[in-house]
């Protein structure tokens, strides 16, 4: 998939990813400007689409929230909505499963960025056949959740999960056994105001579908007084191969503060005993 001011398409691999299918437009009806502004965000997907036990395909998107023909979109804050769209042939048709998630008034962590609210970058899990689990970026000071009993079709309103979060997305993997992971930022500083500097990057599990999460690890953790760039490892994505764990994610690398840094770790690597700081 890409992203071109406001626009989802998808585009299909049969061949591994050597040759790829025409793009296919998969966010069709909501418009894509309104109040003469664009809805358009500058971040991606980021591994966010899943594909479910029954074939079917989940795509969670966000966007800018213009309510009405008011002028309210061209005042602060920017309210940011998610939903997610699926597909039932594999891309090439897609419907919207709900309707935008947001969030009704302002926690006192939210006041320091008052540019941005509601729930963006949201990410997936499946947790058995038909059980979904959403968790959503906010400037709460807390991730947010939702939940699918439907394989997708339908969403729980969205409420406080309980995994207190910076500024930052996570990325939620489904785990052997039942379990699922997290990956996500750990350090919540009030008085930034992003609510967080980035500095580390790490894991924990669920045994019972994020009700509860257990085993910190950390993957990154830097000082900043190390280094003259600002740090910012976020953004990561996975991929279990055999017996290997394949992660990506934003960091400074090779003496520029934003690149691409890829990591192998054991296949065990969330199951294995975390420090359990955090």
């Amino acid at each position: 998939l890409e992203l071109t001011w406001g626009k989802r398409w998808c585009q299909r691999s049969t061949d591994g990813g050597m040759t790829w299918s025409k793009p296919t437009l998969a966010m069709t009806d909501l418009p894509l400007q309104r109040d003469g502004l664009t809805l358009n965000m500058p971040t991606g997907p980021h591994d966010r689409l899943i594909q479910t036990s029954s074939g079917r395909v989940l795509f969670p998107v966000h966007f800018p929230w213009l309510p009405g023909k008011s002028h309210a979109a061209h005042s602060a804050p920017r309210i940011i909505s998610s939903t997610v769209y699926y597909s039932d042939d594999l891309g090439h048709h897609w419907q919207r499963a709900c309707e935008p998630m947001l969030i009704r008034g302002m926690t006192p962590a939210a006041t320091k960025r008052r540019d941005l609210q509601g729930l963006w970058e949201p990410s997936i899990v499946e947790l058995q056949p038909g059980e979904l689990l959403m968790y959503l970026r906010s400037n709460t000071g807390w991730y947010y959740e939702s939940r699918s009993h439907d394989d997708g079709t339908t969403w729980s309103a969205p409420r406080q999960s309980v995994v207190r979060a910076p500024l930052c997305p996570a990325k939620l993997v489904k785990l052997s056994g039942g379990r699922i992971g997290i990956i996500l930022n750990s350090i919540f500083d009030y008085t930034h105001a992003n609510l967080s500097r980035r500095w580390d990057l790490g894991t924990m599990i669920s045994n019972n579908g994020g009700r509860t999460w257990t085993n910190y690890r950390s993957v990154e953790f830097r000082d900043p007084r190390e280094t003259r760039f600002g740090l910012y490892y976020c953004y990561p994505t996975v991929l279990f191969d055999a017996d290997r764990l394949h992660m990506t994610y934003y960091g400074p690398a090779s003496g520029q503060q934003f690149n691409l840094i890829y990591q192998q770790l054991p296949a065990v690597w969330f199951v294995e005993s975390g420090d359990g700081s955090r």
